[in-house]
């Protein structure tokens, strides 16, 4: 993964994802607290979950936006 922030900051991978549950705060905000985890073991689970993501979360063959009902939530 990629995150750019506006002021120009650039993450990759499991810094990316530290920095988004940062940024969205909420529930998401104790994710953040992996950054105190060493890159390598971080970056190895990204790297795990990413190559089994489909058995995970399934393959969709449509865009879940194209749904009305999961655009108007994200809106919100």
């Amino acid at each position: 993964g990629l995150l750019r922030e506006s002021d120009g900051r650039v993450f990759l991978r499991s810094d990316a994802w530290v920095e988004l549950a940062r940024a969205l705060g909420g529930w998401w905000r104790p994710l953040a607290l992996a950054r105190f985890v060493p890159r390598f073991l971080r970056d190895g689970v990204y790297r795990w979950i990413s190559n089994n993501r489909y058995r995970f979360l399934g393959n969709n063959a449509t865009c879940q936006l194209s749904n009305p009902e999961v655009a108007a939530r994200l809106r919100q």
